[in-house]
């Protein structure tokens, strides 16, 4: 049998297999790094696509047919909020 199938209307419907997500953690960066990345551009990116590659590469032939799904963990570290100190009378 093939891959397609025929829904209610008659139109054929091609089945896709989803690969396990690829998960890219990015660490801290800066915010233009990160718009430029949402963008798809930049050096942040190219590094996506290196891991996506070597993640296919690895796979070999298990592959065909899936689709992979890169999520891109990136995050900015908050300064931490001082409290006002306060000062009694006594």
């Amino acid at each position: 049998m093939s891959d397609e199938s025929v829904n209610e209307v008659g139109e054929t419907a091609v089945e896709i297999e989803v690969a396990t997500p690829v998960i890219v953690d990015m660490g801290k960066t800066k915010a233009k790094r990160i718009k430029r990345l949402k963008k798809g551009k930049g050096p942040l990116m190219d590094e996506v696509v290196d891991v996506l590659d070597e993640v296919a590469d690895a796979l070999g032939d298990d592959l065909d047919g899936t689709i992979m799904v890169p999520i891109v963990i990136v995050y900015k570290e908050k300064k931490k909020r001082k409290r006002p100190h306060l000062k009694l009378p006594f």
